[in-house]
C-alpha cells in the first residue's frame, strides 16, 4: 500500500471499505500546531505537548447521534476557516469555525452556527477534548459565568456524572510546568449567555475529558426554530513554566505484573445457528468460553440448540448474557426452565432488567425495578449451580451509575464499544487507553471479585443513549454504528492486539472481542478460506491466555510482521 494513493483493495484489506481515512493538515499559528480533519480540529500541540486531543463543532441529534458534516476549508493566510454543512435526517444546519493566533502563545476558535429548518438536538457548538492520561489527576481551577472559582482536580477514579459545572474559564498545569488557561463564551438565540460543562468521557470508553456547551442538567432534547443562531468561541492560552516547578502529578495507573486474561467467544442476540454453520464449515477458533446473548422474551429452542452445538463443538463452558424483560418474579423461572429444557449446562450468567438497557443521569428520575439484591437471588435460584454476575449488558458508563450490591453476585462485568463519541481511526485506538482506568475503578468498588469484559467490538451492539445503534448501510466510519466496515478489515485485528495489551495490565480475569457471526464476526462467507483477517488475532490471543509480557510481545511482533504486516505499516503512527 503506498501512504499517498493506496488503492481500493490496499483500503479494503486494511479497514474493511474503500472509503479513505479523512486526510489530515497541520497548520502552524502562533506557537501552537493546529491537526484538522474533515473540517474539524483533531489536536493541537505545542512544543511537541498535547494540549488538545480535539477541539470539534458538533450537532447530537435527539438521540445523541452526532449529524455527519460536509466542510470546506477555503484559504486563509494565518489562520483557518472552515464553512460547515449538515442536511440530515430532517435536519438543516450550517455553521462557520474561525481558528487564529492571538498573540504567540494564545489561540482563539470562533464559531457562528445557524438553523436552516426546525429540529430536535441534544447539543449545539463546540467542544474540547483534554488529554487522557496527562490530566488525570491535575489540579484544576474553574472559573464560572457569575465570577467565582472553584478549585478540585481531574478525577483519578472515572465519575459516573460531571465533575466540573457551570465553567466560563479552565486553568491547570501542562506536564512541562507550563500553565493551560481555557476560556469560554457562548450565548443562546436569545442573547443569553451560556456557559459549558465537563464530563468524564472516560466514563464511555473514551480517553480524554470533555468540555463542552451547555450543561445536561438542562432539559433535553430541545427544540431548534429555523433562523436560530448560536455563537461561541473558546480561547487557549499557555503561560511558560515557573523557574522553580511545584510536584503536582501522581501515578495514574499502576500496571499490574503482565497476565493476559482468558478469551471468550461471543454468539450475538439470535446469531446461534449462523455461528454453528461458520465454525462448521469455515473452522472452530481457540476459546476458552462461549458467551452467548439471549433476551427473556425471544428465546428460541433452535437459537439454543445451536449455542448448545456450539459449546459443545469448541470444548467450552458456556456463559449467559441475558436480558430480562417483564416482571423478574415471573420472568426468571420461565427463561430458566426453557434454558434448562434445551440442555445447555450454564457455568455463569449476567442477567440485567431491561429498565437498565438504557442509560439515566445519576440524578435523574430512575425506572421502578426491585432491588438487586432481589433479583440478583431470583437470578441465584433459576441458575443455582452457575455463577451468578453482577453489572450491565451494555457499557461501562451503566454500570457506574448503579453499581451491583457485591455480596451478592460472584463476578462483575461490563461491555465495551470505542465509538460512541467518535469513529476516526486514531481515536479509536487511542481510547484503548481507557482500559486499565475502567478496571481500576471496578476495583475500588467491587474489591476482591472477578472481572470480565463480557464484550468489546468495533460495532456498537446495543444504544443505550437512544433507541438503537445507527444504520450504517454505506459502510461509513461514523459514530454509534450498529456495522463498523473495519470490522472487515486487518484493523479490526490489530485492534484486538491493543485491546488485549490494555487488559493484560488489569486485573481483568476474561474478556470478549469480536464474535462467532453478526457485524462484529471473524467469518466472512465471501472470503476464500470463509474468515475475516481478525481470525488471526482472535485465535493467537486465545492461545496466549495467561502469557506473561515478553511472550505476549512476541507474539504480537509476529502478527504485525506477517498477517498485518501492511495493516500495520499504514497505521503504526496512530498506535499510542
Amino acid at each position: 500500500m503506498t501512504s499517498g494513493n493506496p488503492s481500493a483493495a490496499d483500503l479494503k484489506a486494511i479497514f474493511g471499505t474503500d472509503r479513505k481515512p479523512d486526510a489530515e493538515t497541520t497548520h502552524r499559528l502562533g506557537s501552537f500546531e493546529v491537526t484538522m480533519a474533515n473540517g474539524q480540529i483533531t489536536a493541537i500541540h505545542r512544543a511537541g505537548q498535547e494540549i488538545a486531543r480535539g477541539l470539534t463543532y458538533l450537532l447530537r441529534d435527539k438521540d445523541w447521534a452526532t449529524c455527519p458534516a460536509d466542510s470546506d476549508m477555503p484559504h486563509a493566510a494565518g489562520k483557518i476557516d472552515v464553512q460547515g454543512r449538515i442536511d440530515a435526517s430532517g435536519i438543516a444546519f450550517s455553521y462557520s469555525l474561525t481558528v487564529e493566533p492571538d498573540g504567540h502563545d494564545a489561540l482563539t476558535v470562533r464559531s457562528i452556527g445557524v438553523a436552516k429548518s426546525d429540529f430536535l438536538a441534544n447539543r449545539i457548538g463546540l467542544t474540547i477534548l483534554h488529554p487522557v492520561p496527562d490530566t488525570v489527576g491535575v489540579p484544576l481551577e474553574i472559573r464560572h459565568l457569575g465570577g467565582g472559582h472553584t478549585q478540585c482536580q481531574f478525577p483519578r477514579h472515572i465519575q459516573p456524572s460531571q465533575p466540573a459545572f457551570d465553567i466560563a474559564a479552565l486553568s491547570y498545569p501542562l506536564p512541562d510546568g507550563a500553565t493551560l488557561q481555557i476560556t469560554f463564551e457562548a450565548t443562546n438565540p436569545d442573547g443569553t449567555p451560556v456557559c459549558f460543562e465537563m464530563e468524564d468521557q472516560r466514563n464511555w470508553g473514551d480517553a480524554s475529558y470533555k468540555t463542552y456547551i451547555g450543561s445536561l442538567l438542562d432539559p433535553w432534547p430541545f427544540a431548534v426554530k429555523a433562523g436560530a443562531v448560536f455563537k461561541q468561541s473558546i480561547r487557549i492560552a499557555v503561560s511558560p513554566a515557573s523557574k522553580v516547578r511545584s510536584k503536582t502529578r501522581t501515578t495514574v495507573h499502576k500496571p499490574r505484573p503482565f497476565r493476559l486474561p482468558e478469551l471468550g467467544a461471543s454468539i450475538p442476540l439470535g446469531q446461534g445457528p449462523e455461528a454453528l454453520l461458520n465454525i462448521t464449515h469455515h473452522g472452530a477458533p481457540p476459546a476458552a468460553f462461549v458467551s452467548a446473548y439471549l433476551r427473556s422474551d425471544r428465546i428460541d429452542p433452535d437459537d439454543l440448540q445451536a449455542i448448545k452445538d456450539v459449546a459443545e463443538l469448541l470444548s467450552c463452558p458456556l456463559r449467559l448474557e441475558l436480558e430480562i424483560h417483564g416482571k423478574p418474579k415471573e420472568t426468571v423461572p420461565q427463561v430458566a426452565r426453557k434454558i434448562r429444557g434445551c440442555g445447555l449446562n450454564v457455568a455463569q450468567i449476567l442477567a440485567c432488567p431491561a429498565p437498565y438497557l438504557k442509560s439515566y443521569q445519576p440524578g435523574g428520575d430512575w425506572p421502578d425495578v426491585e432491588p438487586l439484591e432481589v433479583f440478583y437471588a431470583r437470578v441465584r435460584d433459576g441458575f443455582p449451580t452457575a455463577a451468578i454476575g453482577g453489572g450491565m449488558l451494555t457499557y461501562f458508563t451503566e454500570i457506574n451509575r448503579k453499581w451491583p450490591p457485591t455480596d451478592t453476585i460472584d463476578f462483575i462485568g461490563h461491555a465495551y464499544c470505542p465509538i460512541i463519541h467518535a469513529s476516526d481511526d486514531k481515536t479509536i485506538l487511542q481510547n484503548a487507553a481507557t482500559l486499565p482506568l475502567m478496571a481500576d475503578t471496578i476495583a475500588a468498588h467491587a474489591r476482591g471479585l472477578p472481572y470480565d469484559l463480557i464484550s468489546a467490538s468495533l460495532s456498537m451492539r446495543s444504544n443505550p443513549y437512544g433507541a438503537v445503534p445507527v444504520p450504517n448501510p454505506e459502510g461509513r466510519r461514523m459514530a454509534m454504528a450498529q456495522a463498523d466496515p473495519r470490522e472487515g478489515g486487518a484493523f479490526a485485528g490489530l485492534w484486538m492486539l491493543a485491546i488485549a495489551e490494555k487488559l493484560g495490565q488489569t486485573h481483568a480475569r476474561s474478556f470478549c472481542v469480536g464474535a462467532l457471526a453478526g457485524p462484529a464476526s471473524i467469518y466472512d462467507a465471501c472470503a476464500k478460506d470463509g474468515r475475516r483477517p481478525s481470525f488471526d488475532a482472535f485465535a493467537a490471543l486465545a492461545n496466549l491466555a495467561g502469557a506473561d509480557r515478553q511472550t505476549f510481545d512476541a507474539e504480537v511482533a509476529r502478527l504485525r510482521t506477517t498477517t498485518y504486516a501492511q495493516a500495520w505499516a499504514a497505521l503504526r503512527h496512530l498506535h499510542v
